[in-house]
């Protein structure tokens, strides 16, 4: 079976990680590849990596789903604003379209991050939730977010490590294999787990070498600093805890170990200063 592709989020750093590696992941044969672009340059961008642009907004309903339809795309990989419901409905129906008019099994990969099993997301296990769970699906469809601030322990997984995963979803999708959906088709991305405070150390120790900082102690943020990242972030100050805070049968296994977060941190926010010095 021949899947199109359409890829939504491709000029950021998932979409564009899992877009960069596409065409050498050598994956068992598919159609076109299609990336959702909003310029002109980032339609020149995706074509360097043969994808095909697509100009369409994703808040026009008729528009997004006559461009899924007519292309026949069965696959959607959706990397963006996880937290609007509105987009994905209208995809996932208009992917109910293709199928009824291809008879193709269509597939809608979600993306949100590890704070909708956090505490943060209203989960209060304790132990260490894998997706090989059979409740993992009633566990998030009963929490009830708190929207309060916790210093715990958090999953992480390189970008790299999360584009391969994506690229082994997409080989089983085009082999045919069953991988699981709906209730089972949850897959958690992570190669360990690391606390949020040795991050924050790791980022402050970084940012006072660099003198951005005064000093590389770590606090916890007043009621004037959450309101001004509520307006960045563009949400209620409550939320910004909220905002800011593996599945081995498929063949996916993570190359970093969770603590190259900590490692990297210092070229990170190199590479984030150079970015925003090049910006201004």
């Amino acid at each position: 079976m021949i899947h199109n592709i359409l890829l939504t989020g491709s000029s950021g750093y998932l979409g564009g990680t899992l877009l960069a590696r596409l065409k050498r992941a050598d994956l068992p044969p598919y159609g076109k590849v299609y990336a959702l672009v909003r310029s002109e340059k980032q339609a020149r961008c995706v074509q360097e990596y043969g994808a095909e642009p697509l100009f369409c907004d994703v808040d026009d309903h008729v528009q997004i789903t006559t461009a899924i339809v007519d292309r026949e795309i069965s696959v959607i990989y959706f990397l963006i604003d996880a937290y609007n419901q509105t987009r994905q409905q209208v995809m996932i129906r208009a992917l109910g379209k293709v199928k009824e008019r291809t008879g193709k099994t269509v597939h809608f990969v979600h993306t949100t991050g590890a704070k909708q099993f956090s505490r943060h997301g209203g989960v209060q296990h304790d132990r260490p939730l894998l997706d090989t769970d059979p409740m993992l699906y009633d566990i998030q469809k009963s929490a009830a977010p708190p929207y309060k601030w916790f210093a715990q322990i958090w999953p992480v997984c390189h970008v790299s490590d999360n584009a391969a995963l994506y690229l082994q979803i997409l080989r089983q999708i085009l082999l045919g294999s069953d991988i699981g959906y709906n209730k089972d088709g949850f897959f958690l991305a992570a190669s360990g787990s690391i606390a949020w405070n040795d991050i924050y150390d790791a980022f402050a120790k970084a940012l006072a070498r660099r003198g951005v900082v005064d000093d590389s102690t770590v606090e916890q943020a007043d009621e004037t600093a959450l309101k001004g990242m509520a307006e960045a972030l563009g949400v209620d100050p409550s939320i910004v805890p909220f905002q800011v805070g593996g599945k081995y049968q498929i063949g996916w296994q993570p190359q970093y170990p969770p603590e190259h977060i900590l490692e990297a941190a210092d070229a990170e926010v190199e590479l984030i200063l150079k970015s925003l010095e090049l910006d201004s």
